[in-house]
C-alpha cells in the first residue's frame, strides 16, 4: 500500500513538474500593436513571391525559445499572386528559417516570407498577413 502511494505521488511530481516546465505555442505572441509588426512591401523574383515583414515576438515562458514563422495568404491565391497559400518565413538576420526569442522578452526580427508566384503582379491589400507561429524542439 505505501509503495503504491508513492508510485502514485512520483507520477503526479513528473507530470507536474512536465507541464509546468514546458514551452507552449500560447507563450509565443505576436505583438502587432503600436506598429511593432508591419507588412513593409513584397517583389517577385524568378518565379517566387517575396513578402517583406518586421515581426515582432514576445516570448512569456522562461525558456528560450526557436520557432518557425509562416504567413497565411489565401487571398493572394484567389487573385492570382501565388500558387500556395502557405508561405515560409526567413529570418533575414541569418537567412534561416529560425527565429530565436530569449526568455521573457521581445524580440523584432525583419522577414521575408517566400512563396510560388502564379499569373498575377499585384498583391491583394498592404495589411500584416495572418502569422502562424511553430515552436521548434
Amino acid at each position: 500500500m505505501k509503495t503504491k502511494a508513492i508510485v502514485i505521488l512520483a507520477i503526479i511530481c513528473i507530470i507536474s513538474f512536465l507541464t509546468t516546465s514546458c514551452v507552449r505555442s500560447q507563450d509565443v505572441v505576436i505583438l502587432d500593436e503600436e506598429g511593432k509588426s508591419y507588412f513593409s512591401d513584397f517583389s517577385i523574383d524568378e518565379n517566387k513571391v517575396h513578402v517583406f515583414c518586421r515581426i515582432t515576438l514576445k516570448n512569456n515562458s522562461a525558456e528560450t525559445v526557436d520557432v518557425k514563422l509562416n504567413a497565411f495568404m489565401p487571398k493572394d491565391v484567389e487573385n492570382g499572386l501565388l500558387l500556395q497559400p502557405v508561405l515560409q518565413g526567413i529570418n533575414l538576420e541569418d537567412d534561416t528559417p529560425v527565429f530565436r526569442v530569449p526568455a521573457e522578452s521581445e524580440k523584432s526580427f525583419y522577414v521575408d516570407f517566400i512563396g510560388e508566384h502564379g499569373n498575377n503582379d499585384i498583391k491583394q491589400d498592404r495589411l500584416l498577413p495572418e502569422i502562424r507561429i511553430a515552436l521548434l524542439d
